[in-house]
């Protein structure tokens, strides 16, 4: 997202439709390689799908000059015999933990960590629910594939709605999580 001034939440938004196009492929790709394979190989086979992402984490450019500045100072401080001490202080003048004495960071903060904990419960459960409540095989890996398409849609619309305004972007966000928490404990 820092690559953009203008329109950054439509683009974190679009950026982050992967995760639901991933739900949606992985939700069909899961039960027929489960089917043909078993879950061992279904498994490994995901794991290096998911393993190719290195090579997009490689294509990561610096965002500003100031970076490679840093960069390049931290080099010639080494070359010049600086001790361990000298990189351990200088980490620490570039860590600022000020912000976290800021009340609305500090529940963002902490709202993410717990969204964290839950976020792929859905995901892992609802078929097994559907499954209870007597869905077939399919329709139930089916759900997971559903909450991908509603992922995608849902991600592209709250990015173009909080373009619209800097302060719309605080409460989207928190109507969106508590939402999600009132629904994920209403589902049992």
């Amino acid at each position: 997202q820092h690559y953009f001034d203008k329109k950054r939440a439509m683009a974190t938004g679009l950026t982050q439709t992967g995760a639901g196009f991933g739900l949606l492929c992985f939700g069909f790709l899961t039960r027929a390689l489960g089917d043909k394979v078993g879950w061992r190989l279904t498994m490994v086979s995901e794991g290096v799908i998911v393993l190719l992402g290195v090579f997009c984490g490689l294509s990561f450019r610096p965002l500003t000059i100031e970076s490679e500045i840093l960069v390049d100072r931290e080099v010639s401080e080494a070359t010049d015999g600086c001790k361990w001490s000298c990189h351990y202080s200088k980490l620490f003048e570039l860590i600022n933990l000020s912000t976290f004495y800021n009340p609305v960071f500090a529940l963002y903060c902490f709202s993410s960590f717990l969204f964290c904990f839950s976020y792929h419960a859905p995901y892992t459960y609802t078929p097994k629910l559907a499954l209870k409540y007597g869905a077939s095989k399919s329709d139930a890996s089916f759900l997971v594939s559903i909450m991908g398409i509603t992922n995608v849609i849902s991600r592209v619309l709250t990015g173009f709605i909080a373009d619209r305004s800097i302060d719309l972007r605080f409460y989207l966000f928190g109507t969106v999580c508590t939402l999600c928490g009132v629904t994920s404990v209403a589902m049992p």
